[in-house]
């Protein structure tokens, strides 16, 4: 009941897969690749992030997760999803965004240093984050105030790297608050 999203990162067992080229017995190990798993948290407000053990069953497997670590955020967490940035190479790289609707905050993760890389600061109210597909930019939804917020997710440009660069749609406050 505390925690609000999941997200699962199959990529290293999709390059795996790929690697065994249709053989069939590597094809049963790499079914076996752990799967990285982040889940955000509400109580404590968090980022728990684990991994998968592969358990075989009498009627079937499954990939149960164990959590090993987790990151303390502020209050809110209510979404979490993968997507890539740029990096000072100009390569994508995977990060994990939390969205904290009751802080106006979105974390962004780095699985491989193990760390918050930076915050977008948002409006009120963030709902949901999606991602460009082009270019590395983020949308994100604002319930409280109906309008979407356009972030930078390029990290060649330092200054603007997790900053809001525009909106789509004029920020509207709800009824009760005119």
């Amino acid at each position: 009941q505390h925690s609000r999203g999941v997200a699962v990162d199959d990529s290293r067992r999709r390059q795996a897969e790929e690697a065994c080229a249709g053989d069939e017995e590597c094809l049963k190990k790499a079914a076996g690749v752990p799967l990285d798993v982040y889940v955000a948290n509400r109580s404590p407000n968090s980022l728990l992030i684990g991994r998968t053990d592969r358990v075989a069953a009498e009627v079937a497997a499954g990939d149960l997760p164990t959590f090993h670590n987790n990151i303390p955020l502020t209050a809110g967490p209510s979404q979490v999803r993968l997507g890539t940035i740029v990096d000072q190479n100009g390569e994508k790289q995977l990060r994990v965004f939390v969205v904290c609707f009751d802080s106006a905050l979105i974390y962004i993760y780095d699985p491989v240093l193990g760390r918050v890389e930076t915050e977008i600061f948002t409006g009120r109210g963030p709902q949901s984050i999606t991602f460009d597909t082009q270019e590395p930019l983020a949308y994100i939804g604002h319930f409280t105030d109906s309008y979407v917020g356009v972030v930078s997710l390029d990290q060649r440009h330092f200054r603007t790297y997790g900053a809001m660069l525009a909106t789509i749609g004029k920020p509207t406050s709800p009824r009760a608050t005119q």
